[in-house]
């Protein structure tokens, strides 16, 4: 974080003040039918930030903070009225060492004390600080390196909200290029991350070791492999009055590889290798995945691919009630290919497709589970979209699946959309969509009653939604925008229907006056709980003279629904001035 001289006040000069000053009004009801909930807010804020070096800002910089906010609440809920304060104090000081060196150390500390004044409970103080260090180096050896570290602590004497937590953070990232602009050469990125998080008053705690290790290398111009792994190694511990002390240790090593081949221009094959092993608890278990697919592409508009994979994993785990081992073997197969076109027709840029997939698993076990399925998906794809005039352009996508076998099921989703610009001033928008999903599927049930049985379960949603909009800008000052739209919708059996309407502005008043205004009315027809009507209305003024900046909010809401309706309005004024001085 190596600072300008400009940054600093200029030569000579040891330190600029900034910062600002300001206080929120705020003025909240909420009114349902039984009851009504009020809150007065006023909050005052004082921010300062000092920057500076010492001796010459080569050798050091510093930037330091001093933050005051005091706050006051009264509320008034069903009768109850009680008032609460928040008053906090904030340090926060950071130094940059040796900023002209290729890494300058990084030292800060930032502290803070909150004192709350609660009208259910004895007033308390709430503190927290934390300092870090960041540095670097380069090396031959390790190459371009980073360290970090970060400690926080959170206390509170309360007796009513006690706190003690700590938190300690340490990592290094480094990265480095061997055989740089020869064949075979690899950019390496590795890093270690350590964790500990301590809650001393309700005995929790975790302490967590994370290494990870990236490798992208190149051989020639055409072949690329990429390899990452990862390992972690964490444990966890909580406590309770009543169940006394508990731990949960958990450690997982993966590594994933993928070889890119681009052959030709036409011609490009991948393959990809991998594994994992988790082991959580009295859990274990192991994944291998293997894959290979290529791509080839016949002319510029028609283009094939294809894939295989396998994956395979096993899993043991100890039984909750008699504590004999379970253990399950699963494999999956799965395979695809498919054709695409793309091309042009003047000002329409149209495209099509089809797939075909599939899937075949299986699985034993010493306890039952799902039945092995296998299964066969074909999807087409068509569209267009048209563009190049100024004035009119839309698109029409239509993408239909359909799956036999175990799972089965369908899809179909039809998207228009269209623009029209009549002029500089005056824009149209419109969309129009539907989709259906739908999918039988097998459940397992390991219910004592029916333990190690499955069942058949449906899904099935669609939905049609159409929206229109109508943009109109006044010049530069401003703009307005209609929308209105209707969606209709079923899922599972359950309809839920939406109208609405919305009209939402914007203008730029005398320069330094801005105002946003948003009116919304919505109609909710179907579900029972949340059908209904619902008005939102919002308006956002922001006037700016110097320094000087001041912000009125306005929020209402009123939702007629079937249950629980409300009306919720609030008011909120700032007034807020900036300051900058230099010595």
């Amino acid at each position: 974080m190596a600072l300008k001289m400009s940054e600093l006040g200029g030569a000579g000069k040891l330190v600029s003040l900034s910062g600002s000053f300001g206080m929120e009004a705020e003025d909240y009801r909420y009114d349902m039918a039984a009851s009504t909930r009020e809150r007065t807010r006023l909050r005052g804020r004082f921010d300062l930030t000092g920057r500076g070096y010492l001796w010459d800002p080569r050798f050091a910089v510093f930037d330091a903070g001093l933050t005051l906010q005091k706050e006051t609440v009264k509320t008034r809920d069903a009768g109850v009225n009680g008032n609460t304060g928040l008053d906090t104090l904030g340090y926060r000081l950071s130094t940059t060492w040796f900023g002209n060196r290729p890494h300058p150390l990084l030292v800060y500390a930032n502290s803070s004390q909150s004192t709350v004044a609660d009208f259910w409970s004895p007033s308390y103080e709430l503190s927290t600080r934390s300092e870090g260090v960041r540095w670097g180096l380069d090396s031959i050896w390790v190459g371009r390196t980073s360290f970090y570290i970060d400690h926080v602590v959170s206390e509170s004497r309360s007796t009513v909200v006690p706190r003690s937590e700590e938190n300690l953070s340490l990592g290094l990232d480094a990265s480095r290029t061997v055989r740089a602009q020869q064949w075979g050469e690899s950019a390496l990125s590795y890093g270690y991350r350590y964790t500990a998080w301590d809650d001393k008053v309700y005995g929790s705690g975790q302490r967590q070791n994370y290494l990870y290790l990236n490798d992208r290398s190149l051989f020639g111009e055409k072949a690329t492999l990429t390899a990452n792994l990862t390992f972690y190694d964490r444990s966890d511990d909580w406590g309770s009055v009543l169940s006394g002390a508990h731990g949960l240790d958990s450690q997982f090593l993966g590594f994933n590889s993928m070889l890119n081949v681009q052959q030709t221009e036409m011609l490009r094959h991948y393959y990809t290798l991998g594994f994992s092993m988790n082991d959580v608890g009295s859990s274990q278990s192991m994944t291998h995945n293997l894959s290979g697919g290529v791509t080839y592409r016949f002319s510029s508009t028609w283009q094939a691919s294809g894939m295989l994979g396998m994956n395979t994993t096993r899993s043991e785990w100890a039984d909750p009630l008699s504590g004999a081992t379970q253990s399950q073997d699963s494999k999956a197969l799965s395979g695809s290919a498919a054709v695409t076109y793309s091309d042009t027709f003047g000002n329409y840029l149209v495209n099509g497709g089809y797939s075909l997939a599939a899937m075949q698993s299986d699985a034993s076990a010493t306890v039952a589970g799902l039945p092995d399925q296998q299964n066969l998906t074909h999807s087409v794809d068509l569209g267009y979209t048209r563009a190049g005039s100024p004035r009119y352009a839309d698109s029409l996508q239509l993408r239909l699946s359909r799956t036999v076998g175990e799972p089965s099921g369908d899809e179909a989703n039809l998207r228009y959309n269209v623009t029209s610009t009549l002029s500089q001033q005056n824009l149209l928008q419109g969309v129009a969509e539907y989709r259906r999903y739908r999918q039988e599927y097998a459940v397992w049930s390991a219910l004592v009653v029916a333990p190690d049985t499955y069942h058949y379960a449906m899904t099935d949603t669609q939905s049609a939604r159409v929206e229109f909009g109508w943009l109109h800008r006044f010049s530069q000052s401003g703009s307005v925008m209609l929308s209105v739209g209707a969606t209709d919708g079923t899922s599972q059996g359950v309809s839920l229907d939406t109208r609405y309407v919305q009209l939402r502005g914007n203008a730029t008043l005398r320069g330094n006056l801005h105002w946003t205004a948003l009116l919304r009315a919505e109609q909710v027809d179907g579900t029972a709980y949340i059908a209904g009507d619902k008005l939102t209305a919002e308006s956002d003024l922001n006037y700016r003279i110097g320094k000087w900046q001041a912000i009125a909010r306005y929020r209402y809401r009123d939702a007629q629904q079937d249950f629980a309706p409300f009306k919720e309005r609030s008011m909120t004024i700032v007034l807020k001035r900036d300051y900058d001085l230099r010595f």
